[in-house]
């Protein structure tokens, strides 16, 4: 029963899909946020210049803005987490000027999804 609910789940066309982030091969500066050090991907590594950034830090919001704020062109973000955060973060950098195709998104935690109803306007894990 499950791996018929499985492969139901993966044929529903509104449920978000994430590739695995490619290097940004052309980008000049590597800007990596990632919620918790658990979320971490294996190709951060690779990235040679990268700031990494970890939401666990303290002064994390304070950080994450000067950040966004020093991005420039050829500047690549990968976003790593669950998936409110990493739309949360979208959401900033896309205010901060950078561009849909300067950021990729990895969802690197597990868990419940959070599911938006239309009807009723509520968020439901």
């Amino acid at each position: 029963m499950t791996d018929s609910l499985n492969a139901a789940l993966e044929q529903r066309h509104s449920l978000p899909r994430y590739q695995a982030a490619p290097l940004g091969a052309n980008a000049r500066q590597h800007l990596v946020v990632m919620q918790s050090t658990a979320a971490s991907a294996p190709f951060v590594s690779e990235l040679d210049p990268a700031q990494v950034l970890n939401a666990e830090h303290p002064d994390f919001a304070r950080r994450l803005q000067q950040l966004l704020g020093s991005a420039t062109v050829g500047s690549h973000l990968y976003v790593m987490g669950d998936e409110a955060f990493m739309w949360r973060i979208h959401r900033l950098a896309r205010d901060a000027g950078l561009e849909e195709q300067e950021i990729d998104l990895s969802h690197t935690l597990s868990g419940p999804r959070q599911v938006y109803c239309v009807h009723c306007g509520l968020l439901q894990a």
